[in-house]
């Protein structure tokens, strides 16, 4: 039986803004995590295109890459047409949503929210649509692996998040959004959640960059020491070992061009504390064309990683390495590019 990954957050559509540069229109969200997974499992097998007895196309034969999230009905026969065609994905439990699409503008090169955790853009979602319920994500049972990514912030309730973690083997949670609320302008700013807590808990693994992790802390996301970020990830690890639960037991501290810092329990298991362990994942370098998404690459190639069998740091490198060849390509319109990228940063 195949393996089940479960991919959950928005679908956005985005308008990448650059200085000097035509304005780009690329789909968003969660179809970062989509795309690169596809274009994982698309380096190692051939592509088989949706039969009329309704099999989902395959790449890997051993995953199914099931992504759930609302598509506005603008985008939605023409998404669920476009991902049965990706290697491994089975796009049948995406929702589909009377309004249209969210559309989230980025602007680089103004200040603001940036994905490395430094200010070098600001981001204005808009139309965004209902969270996903614990009915929505009914299908998800089972699922060998969810990757939860907070595009939005407000992708899922708090009590569909536990649901997810009650009925999925392994949990991987990208903080992303849940860290940002809205300014009056409607652009994103950091603010810690009054409930952070609870979801950090629900998760295996937990992704953030360091503006992120600051922002969780209680420090300013911008102006902070690095070490007490680094304090701070140790403890989250260490207080888990000392409830005797199991999650959350690695945290991924993605730093842009830098890498990636993981930290790790090991030694212990549930039952006793054991120790954390800290790894500094480098990152290849590459010449940047546009790096929105790259987080969400990375996540992808962790998960995947996980999923067929790599320990924490094996996964962390595979998901550098995705993050990185992200960085390479503009968007996501083209998979064949998309796949030559992840070959590259192989």
């Amino acid at each position: 039986m195949n393996r089940r990954l479960a991919v959950v957050g928005t679908l956005l559509v985005d308008s990448i803004h650059r200085p000097g540069e035509e304005i780009v229109e690329s789909l968003g969200g969660i179809a970062y995590s989509v795309a690169y997974l596809a274009a994982q499992l698309a380096e190692t097998a051939e592509v088989t295109p949706l039969s009329e007895a309704g099999q989902v196309a395959r790449g890997d034969p051993r995953v199914d890459i099931q992504p759930i999230c609302r598509v506005g009905a603008d985008l939605f026969d023409e998404l669920k047409s476009s991902w049965e065609q990706l290697p491994g994905v089975d796009p049948s439990h995406l929702i589909p949503d009377p309004k249209a699409t969210p559309r989230n503008t980025l602007v680089y090169g103004g200040g603001g929210v940036g994905a490395d955790g430094v200010g070098d853009r600001s981001e204005r979602p808009t139309g965004l649509l209902a969270p996903l319920t614990e009915r929505d994500l009914a299908p998800i049972e089972g699922a060998d692996l969810a990757l939860v990514n907070c595009i939005t912030g407000r992708d899922l309730s708090l009590s569909a998040f536990r649901r997810v973690s009650a009925v999925c083997e392994r949990v991987y949670l990208d903080v992303h959004s849940l860290a940002l609320g809205f300014a009056d302008d409607g652009t994103r700013t950091y603010r810690r959640p009054p409930d952070w807590q609870s979801w950090i808990a629900r998760a295996d693994v937990v992704q953030c960059n360091r503006a992120e992790a600051a922002t969780l802390a209680g420090l300013d996301a911008f102006d902070h020491s690095p070490s007490l970020v680094d304090e701070f990830l140790q403890r989250l690890l260490m207080q888990a070992a000392e409830r005797h639960t199991a999650r959350p037991s690695v945290v991924v501290l993605t730093e842009g061009a830098k890498g990636a810092t993981l930290l790790w329990r090991c030694g212990g298991g549930v039952e006793r504390a054991g120790r954390v362990e800290r790894t500094l994942i480098p990152a290849p370098a590459v010449d940047v064309v546009d790096p929105t998404g790259a987080g969400d690459a990375f996540g992808s190639g962790y998960a995947l990683a996980w999923l067929q069998g790599a320990d924490p740091p094996e996964a962390a490198t595979r998901g550098s390495r995705t993050g990185s060849a992200a960085c390479t390509v503009s968007g996501i319109s083209e998979p064949e590019k998309l796949r030559e990228a992840v070959e590259r940063g192989r």
